[in-house]
């Protein structure tokens, strides 16, 4: 079975933290800053995508996710 794929939006204290956990876990991990290409990128290539960016961020980080 393959591993699943996570991507991690924030490469903050948190995002850091969570993206070691969780490829210790055996997930496949995407992080990435704040820059869109990159967000959307990660965004269509995860089946599991986490938001790890101050709660005033997350509402732009979900429009650079796109559909």
């Amino acid at each position: 079975m393959a591993n699943r794929k996570v991507a991690i939006i924030g490469k903050g204290n948190v995002g850091s933290a969570l993206q070691k956990g969780v490829e210790k876990a055996g997930y496949e991990v995407r992080a990435t800053g704040s820059d869109a290409k990159d967000v959307r990128a990660a965004g269509e290539w995860a089946e599991i995508i986490i938001l790890a960016v101050p709660g005033p961020a997350r509402q732009d980080a979900i429009k650079k996710l796109g559909n």
